[in-house]
This record gives structure tokens, C-alpha cells and sequence, in this order.
């Protein structure tokens, strides 16, 4: 008895909308300790919900990095390997669901 309804609906908003999901930082699987990182930025689209999201992440000259980062739309994990081509140019990106 001596609640009120507006903080029984102030509750309900809090837990409704209050949602707390474990922000999971980016990490790099078997990084090779290296000094020729590059940094490479671009578009990929989740492979859960179909949004197109921009990406951050680093690469070596010459290893295959493994990279698992959630989805800002969806917060889902996505398993992204990149491969540098010997070329130089941009690498190939596999892009998956992570299980």
C-alpha cells in the first residue's frame, strides 16, 4: 500500500529500458607482436541482424588477424578474420557469426 503509481511505473520504465548489456571490448586472437600494424577502418554488415555497422581494427603486413567485436545494433559477437593481400592492397575480410 503506500506506493504510488507513478514509481511503480518509474520501476517498470527502469527495468524495461534500463538495460544492461556487457559492453565486450574488441580482442585480438594470437596478435603477432608486431611494429607493422596498420589500422583500417570500414563498413560490414552484421551477419544477425543485416545492419551495416563501421569497424575498427588492426592488421600486420604479413599474419591473418582474428578479431571478435559485438555488433552496435544488435550486440551480438561477430568473428571477423582479415588476411593482407601481398599486393598491399586492402585485405580480404571474412565476416561471421560467432558460435
Amino acid at each position: 500500500m503506500g506506493r504510488s503509481s507513478a514509481s511503480d511505473g518509474a520501476g517498470l520504465g527502469q527495468r524495461r529500458f534500463g538495460i544492461q548489456r556487457q559492453q565486450r571490448m574488441s580482442t585480438c586472437i594470437g596478435f603477432p607482436q608486431s611494429k607493422n600494424l596498420i589500422s583500417r577502418r570500414m563498413k560490414i554488415t552484421c551477419p544477425y541482424c543485416w545492419q551495416s555497422i563501421d569497424i575498427e581494427y588492426l592488421t600486420t603486413s604479413t599474419e591473418p588477424v582474428e578479431l571478435v567485436t559485438d555488433c552496435e545494433v544488435c550486440c551480438r559477437p561477430i568473428k571477423i578474420i582479415a588476411r593482407r593481400k601481398p599486393d598491399g592492397e586492402d585485405p580480404s575480410i571474412e565476416i561471421e557469426a560467432e558460435s
